[in-house]
C-alpha cells in the first residue's frame, strides 16, 4: 500500500485544527504530509511529518485560524464537510498505474464514509436563504457520489472500481461550484483548493 494516501489521512486532523477552512490557504500554499519510504515502512517506519508547503507562493503571514473568529453558521459548515475532507486528503490517483485495486476499494469505502456523514450533518446545516437552493444542489451532487463510492466500495478489483469511481469524481467535481456558492453567503473563503474535491 502506498503510504502517502495514509500520511495524507494521519495530517487531517492536525491540518483541520491549525486552519479549519482548506479553502483559505493562501494560493501555492498547501498542506504536505511526509511520510516514509515503502523501504522503511516494511521496516516498521510509520512516522509522519505534517506542514504546510509555500516554496511557491511565500506565505506572509501565520496559517493558523481561531475558531472563534467563525460564526456558529460557519462553524457549523466547516464542521459538516471534515469528514468529506478527511476522506479526501487521501485521494488516490487511479490512473497511475501505481494503485491496486484493493486500495481503490479500500479509499472508496473512505469516500463512502465521508461523504455519508458530510451528507447528513450538511442536511441539518442553517445557511442564508439565498443561498438555500445551492446548498440542496450540492447535497444533490454529495448523494450521487455517496451512491457511486458505495458501488466502488463493493466492487471487486481494479476494472469494477473504475466506472463508480470516475462518477463518483464528477459528482463531487460538479458540486465545487455550488460549495463555493454557499461559502460565499456565509462570508467562507471560494477558492478551491488545488487538486482537491474539497467542499
Amino acid at each position: 500500500m502506498d503510504p502517502e494516501p495514509a500520511a495524507n489521512v494521519a495530517c487531517q486532523p492536525s491540518f483541520a485544527a491549525f486552519a479549519p477552512d482548506r479553502w483559505a490557504a493562501p494560493k501555492g500554499v498547501r498542506a504536505v504530509a511526509i511520510f516514509p519510504t515503502m523501504q522503511s515502512v516494511a521496516h516498521g517506519d510509520r512516522s509522519v511529518g505534517c506542514l504546510y508547503d509555500a516554496r511557491s507562493a511565500p506565505a506572509t503571514a501565520s496559517l493558523h485560524t481561531d475558531p472563534s473568529g467563525f460564526t456558529a453558521e460557519q462553524r457549523a459548515y466547516l464542521a459538516a464537510v471534515e469528514p468529506f475532507d478527511a476522506a479526501d486528503a487521501g485521494s488516490l490517483d487511479p490512473g497511475s498505474g501505481l494503485v491496486s485495486g484493493d486500495d481503490l476499494v479500500g479509499w472508496s469505502r473512505r469516500m463512502a464514509d465521508g461523504e455519508q456523514r458530510t451528507v447528513a450533518a450538511l442536511e441539518q446545516a442553517s445557511v442564508p436563504e439565498a443561498a438555500r437552493p445551492e446548498l440542496a444542489a450540492l447535497l444533490d451532487r454529495h448523494r450521487a457520489a455517496l451512491t457511486a463510492w458505495q458501488s466502488a466500495a463493493a466492487a471487486t478489483g481494479a476494472d469494477a472500481v473504475k466506472g463508480p469511481l470516475a462518477a463518483a469524481l464528477a459528482a463531487d467535481l460538479a458540486g465545487q461550484p455550488h460549495a463555493a456558492a454557499v461559502r460565499r453567503a456565509l462570508g467562507l473563503a471560494t477558492a478551491v483548493p488545488a487538486g482537491s474535491g474539497a467542499i
